[in-house]
């Protein structure tokens, strides 16, 4: 069309939108393709105004570009038996119904037409191509428009991977936890990839973080541009091999995947005994917890803690969180102090379903007297028992208390025999 006031030719899209439902952690992905890459005009008794795309990728699609003529009848009368020819230059081929030359008949002054081819690279030739649109009228002079086109190469995706960070056990927890996994995607091609999305198949032992999506879209990437890519992941302690598979593709590129070995440490069932500071000194209160942790299916336990009473005193037993189940408290009795033996007698609790495991079984307090020497905290006489599945074997782990003649005070972890 043409504005009111001006002379050059002017075009407009229109588009529907169409309301959808977007489920939960799905997308919806929406790309509009708009442009007309520049327009020739050129003046005459027959104006032409050409549009075409300024570039078209040879990607290995079945997509085809747009080249439209427009033609006005400027004269003072009847343009009789027009017709109008499209002459393409060797790498663009036609792929519409319409022919490259076309009978347009008479049209009356002032009267526009429009034809539309469509076309598509064929993959012979690359670089800048130049096609010309004829018009001619039995009445009036030939008119020609000339507009050239870039056929640049496809898109074409890489993808790095970054070395994962290796999960380490600390304090009885894999750590880093949530685990990243991070790579890059480039485009090495000569065009923009449109539509990039990436994915990540998930290997055993691993679960995607809260509010993490597996898949991600990247949109378009330009020649030479890149994209980082990060996935936060849950690792389970299986002590086994994990492989991930990362993906990307777009709509113009074949996908590219890349396989990521991932160890996975395992978590040795213990029942511990843990202390909760790091720093003592003689005279302190020691407080310590006893934590089953990395056993399932835990319904109940009941031991003895043993220690020495030369150089510390117990003073009280209190409840584990592991002993209250839906707000409420369960059997449990702190067992019996016997201060002069060094002996705590049958701390016990039971719960109806599993608890949780690393919960505190029970939380014991120390007096660290001032004598300089050793001694060791562990458990004795263990029972664990659940109602829904035998449980695996564990070890036991104690602590050895080392006081200093000036009174500090170093505690390390000790496996009980």
């Amino acid at each position: 069309f043409t504005r009111a006031g001006e002379f050059e030719l002017d075009s407009t899209a229109v588009y529907r939108w169409e309301p959808v439902t977007v489920a939960p952690a799905d997308t919806c992905t929406y790309v509009l393709y708009y442009g007309l890459g520049g327009v020739t005009v050129k003046p005459g008794e027959l104006q032409l105004g050409v549009t075409s795309p300024a570039e078209i990728p040879l990607v290995a699609t079945e997509k085809s570009y747009s080249i439209i003529a427009y033609i006005e009848n400027t004269g003072a009368g009847p343009a009789h038996n027009a017709r109008v020819r499209l002459n393409l230059p060797r790498g663009l081929v036609l792929t519409g119904r319409r022919p490259a030359e076309s009978a347009l008949g008479n049209f009356r002054p002032g009267e526009i037409k429009q034809v539309h081819w469509e076309v598509k690279p064929d993959g012979t030739v690359t670089g800048q191509v130049q096609f010309e649109v004829v018009v001619s009228a039995v009445n009036l002079p030939e008119n020609r428009a000339v507009r050239s086109i870039r056929l640049i190469g496809p898109p074409k995706l890489s993808l790095t991977v970054k070395n994962p960070p290796p999960l380490k056990v600390v304090n009885e927890k894999l750590e880093p936890v949530p685990y990243p996994l991070t790579a890059t995607v480039k485009n090495t091609g000569e065009s923009t990839a449109y539509r990039v999305t990436a994915g990540l198949q998930l290997g055993p032992g691993m679960e995607m973080a809260p509010s993490e999506l597996r898949h991600k879209y990247v949109g378009q990437l330009k020649p030479g541009e890149t994209y980082d890519l990060v996935w936060y992941l849950l690792p389970e302690a299986t002590g086994s091999r994990t492989f991930q598979g990362i993906r990307v593709e777009s709509e113009t590129t074949a996908p590219e995947m890349r396989i990521v070995l991932i160890e996975l440490p395992v978590l040795t069932p213990k029942l511990r005994v843990v202390p909760l500071r790091g720093r003592y000194q003689a005279g302190d209160y020691l407080a310590v917890e006893i934590r089953a942790e990395h056993i399932p299916m835990v319904n109940g336990a009941s031991f003895d803690l043993i220690y020495d009473a030369q150089i510390l005193q117990a003073e009280r037993v209190e409840r584990g969180i592991f002993f209250v189940e839906d707000g409420a408290l369960t059997a449990w009795q702190p067992g019996v102090i016997d201060k002069e033996n060094g002996v705590i007698r049958e701390i016990k609790g039971e719960r109806k379903t599993p608890g949780r495991t690393g919960d505190p079984l029970a939380t014991v307090y120390f007096l660290i007297k001032d004598e300089q020497g050793e001694a060791i905290i562990k458990p004795e006489n263990i029972r664990l028992w659940s109602n829904e599945n035998k449980l695996p074997a564990y070890l036991v782990e104690g602590l050895v208390i080392k006081i200093s003649r000036g009174g500090g005070v170093e505690i390390v972890p000790v496996q009980i025999d």
